[in-house]
């Protein structure tokens, strides 16, 4: 399934999961949708299984081009991010809250945030485990793959030529 050109002007263009909640996505592409938070997926609390998903040209005001997860624990596995851009705070595709989150087999590809921190990942407040991921070609301010305030563990994964203009080119 593709789900395509939708937007929004608070949370969850294509998406939208408020209430406490299970969420899986398996062979979904997301492309093209823009909003504030959470363009392409947006869950305030629950948990969360994105499985093989790919997530294109989604455009974010602020915080989550593709994934937005607030409360309860997602993991994001065979995921695709291209070419997704936050031009506000936080995460260009993904933003973690105060979730748990665990991010693995996933390519991140010219993902940007354009004024603030994690082209790919933003990490908020709790634990993200990054393994066997490649980042290639992500830009921020602050962590151009991935910036995180909290705890963070990475294994088994590739940064390749990302960036930040003023701190952390890879983390």
């Amino acid at each position: 399934i593709t789900i395509s050109n939708f937007k929004q002007t608070s949370a969850g263009g294509a998406l939208f999961a408020k209430s406490t909640c299970t969420l899986k996505t398996n062979n979904v592409i997301f492309k093209d949708n823009t909003g504030r938070n959470g363009v392409a997926i947006w869950i305030q609390k629950g948990d969360a299984h994105i499985f093989n998903t790919t997530f294109i040209h989604n455009t974010a005001s602020v915080t989550g081009a593709s994934v937005w997860a607030g409360l309860g624990s997602i993991l994001i596995e065979e995921c695709n991010f291209i070419e997704n851009t936050a031009t506000g705070t936080a995460g260009g595709a993904v933003y973690v809250g105060s979730t748990n989150a665990r991010i693995i087999n996933s390519n991140f590809t010219n993902n940007k945030n354009t004024k603030g921190s994690g082209a790919a990942i933003y990490n908020d407040m709790n634990s993200l485990t990054v393994e066997n991921c490649i980042f290639t070609n992500n830009s921020a301010k602050k962590g151009g793959a991935v910036y995180s305030e909290s705890t963070i563990t990475v294994e088994k994964s590739t940064f390749v030529e990302n960036e930040a203009s003023v701190e952390g080119g890879a983390i």
